[in-house]
């Protein structure tokens, strides 16, 4: 079999094509227990397993058990293009090898997720999401689901769970076990060079400057999987062994010193949320007329872990009164958090789950486990050790920037300009001056619920959110609402007018897409001809996403350059150093930003760092007041446990 690679990858200089995909046991024990198996199996770092290639030109199968020490057996020169279905496993396996990365990749499930994206079947579900949920554990958007999508046959989920559960129990290997484990490697390989075929065959996978734009990233994605973010394990330890107690004393301690009055207790002495003194704790403070409410217009205390702050009620009326944010992180940790166990491996980081390209506009979050994907306080456990520093290193104002760079407008533009450049302090509080709400002398750090309000209200209508929805959320008057959003309009009208016609080209177009090509599908509709895509979704859009784009590049960069990259949070990153290299590191990061944002905007955005050394702990201002409370409650339950064994 001899065959080209084809022409819009030859176009590129690449003269060779593998798809890859490697086994190895991950040093997370919580991926061990959903197979029956004990956590304690868990390595210490990945251990890698075997690896299978399959090499485009000649069709040629390859096939490697891992061996100690050896090189890699793959070229990963400037000509050879890799393909893989979720690419950052594969170089996980690499990095625990310490082999190089390649320079070309292309990863399926991004791509599958970008053709998808937006797709609903008749009855209104999204593709991809919860397909063959039954057959295959993995489930959302996974090499199964993206076959049977295309028409391809793939084996059976089961088949897979069984291979994977054997695989994580670890050697020794039987003769036997070694070619089924190889056999499985070889078909994922078969399956996913099919999916390529088919999908480039299609059209789904037209422009390949964009797929390896995407790829790239997932070398940076590996990166934050193989370091984790160093935690202060001891801390963590004693959360854990005491946590019911914590959990117990914790609605005891805030009743005692903020007197909410809306605690039931039992009389083992936990604690209930009650719905009906939260309504009167309501009316006491006046709150009825702004508290948002149901469809069937009851009052609405919801405040789930995911979603944004439009479906969290709670947290917004929490930032407009925070005399109620000590009892919002108090319901959640006694409604979300029954145990206190961060996903630590043996070597004393926490790598919780990241999902890449998971939301509509290609943002990766971070997942199950994840420190940032947790209530501020946790982020206190943060603590590198000895010699060590990290740095969380974020775009500034990036929504701003983006939306000043894609619409071209010159007021906003400049006004992001002058605030890099220290002519203003914020863009948003600079809005509120030229509006006259502040004297011309005032200055942020004597006015931050001001500035906190005009930034709120400003992000908040270039997602579409009306004078009246602004008012409803934050509490403040109807024509307050419409001077602030008013203002805006007039600073950048352009802005507002380009919004407006990416709209309506929108559902012209049937799609809506991002310079790099990240598509979402538009005008969907469910069998009773409902509009899938609302016009918020859109207004949304290209902010979101294209900060996506950047992020990528931006952890490209990080990656390429030798960063050692810790977490990856929608528009930052952590990243980490020795004392003495961490200021060079945490700059190199900022210019790592800067670069990304100027190769795809043609504008360049600024970043933040904030820097933590050894022996200190990382601090969140958002978090203080809560870990506070709960390093008093540990200490009182470890006191209580100590004279009771006494």
């Amino acid at each position: 079999m001899n065959r080209p690679v084809p022409q819009e990858v030859a176009t590129l200089g690449i003269g060779e094509i593998y798809t890859i995909d490697a086994e190895f046991r991950p040093s997370d024990p919580s991926g061990y227990e959903k197979y029956g198996l004990p956590a304690t199996i868990a390595p210490n770092h990945l251990e890698p397993v075997c690896l299978s290639a399959k090499r485009w030109t000649t069709g040629e199968t390859l096939s490697w058990w891992s061996r100690t020490g050896e090189s890699c057996p793959l070229p990963v020169n400037e000509d050879t293009l890799y393909i893989a279905f979720q690419a950052p496993a594969e170089w996980s396996y690499f990095l625990a090898k310490g082999w190089e990365l390649p320079a070309n990749i292309i990863d399926l499930y991004a791509e599958y997720r970008r053709t998808v994206n937006g797709l609903h079947d008749g009855r209104g579900e999204q593709i991809g999401h919860g397909e063959h949920k039954d057959a295959d554990g993995r489930t959302k958007y996974g090499l199964l689901s993206a076959c049977i999508h295309y028409g391809l046959q793939a084996r059976a989920g089961t088949e897979k769970q069984s291979i994977i559960a054997r695989i994580l129990q670890g050697a020794p290997f039987s003769a036997e076990e070694q070619d089924a484990i190889l056999q499985y490697n070889v078909k994922d390989v078969e399956d996913a060079e099919s999916l390529f075929t088919t999908m480039h065959s299609s059209g789904d996978i037209r422009n390949i400057g964009h797929a390896l734009m995407r790829g790239d990233a997932t070398r940076g994605f590996a990166v934050r999987d193989l370091n984790g973010i160093p935690v202060d394990v001891a801390t963590a330890r004693r959360l854990s062994t005491h946590w019911d107690s914590i959990r117990s004393g914790l609605a005891h301690d805030v009743e005692a010193t903020r007197h909410y009055d809306v605690f039931r207790f039992d009389d083992d002495g936990s604690a209930q949320f009650d719905r009906n003194k939260m309504i009167a704790l309501v009316e006491r403070l006046g709150m009825q007329d702004v508290w948002p409410r149901t469809d069937d217009n009851h009052y609405s205390f919801a405040d789930p872990e995911r979603g944004g702050d439009e479906d969290k009620p709670f947290k917004r009326m929490a930032m407009l009164n925070p005399y109620l944010e000590d009892l919002r992180q108090t319901r959640k940790i006694l409604e979300h958090f029954n145990c206190f166990d961060l996903p630590i491996g043996k070597d004393g980081r926490c790598r919780g789950k990241y999902a890449p390209w998971v939301q509509l506009t290609s943002r990766s979050s971070p997942g199950k486990g994840s420190i940032f994907a947790m209530p501020a306080w946790v982020r206190w456990l943060i603590k590198p050790p000895e010699g060590r520093g990290v740095a969380y290193v974020d775009l500034k104002s990036a929504e701003f920037g983006i939306g000043a760079a894609l619409s071209h407008d010159p007021n906003m533009m400049q006004d992001y300009t002058d605030m890099v450049e220290g002519r203003i302090e914020c863009v948003y509080f600079e809005l509120a001056r030229r509006s006259r709400q502040v004297p011309d002398d005032a200055v942020v750090a004597d006015n931050k619920p001001i500035r906190k309000l005009w930034k709120t209200a400003s992000l908040a209508m270039m997602y579409g959110q009306s004078p009246e929805g602004l008012s409803a959320a934050t509490g403040i008057p109807l024509s307050s609402a419409r001077v602030i959003q008013d203002a805006f309009k007039r600073r950048y009208s352009l802005f507002w007018s380009w919004i407006r016609r990416e709209i309506v080209h929108a559902h012209c177009l049937g799609k809506i897409e991002t310079v790099c090509g990240w598509r979402l599908n538009v005008n969907q509709m469910t069998f009773d001809g409902e509009t899938l895509t609302k016009d918020g979704t859109l207004q949304n859009f290209h902010p979101q996403a294209t900060c996506a784009d950047i992020m990528r590049r931006a952890v490209t960069l990080m990656a390429d350059r030798g960063i050692a990259i810790c977490e990856i949070v929608h528009d930052a990153v952590m990243v980490e150093d020795s004392t003495e290299a961490l200021e060079a590191t945490a700059q190199s990061a900022r210019d790592c930003w800067r670069q990304a944002s100027l190769d795809i905007l043609g504008f360049e955005l600024d970043a933040d760092a904030k820097r933590c050394t050894s022996p200190n702990r990382y601090e969140d201002e958002d978090g203080r007041a809560m870990w506070g409370t709960l390093m008093g409650l540990l200490e009182k339950a470890e006191k209580a446990h100590r004279a009771a064994a006494a």
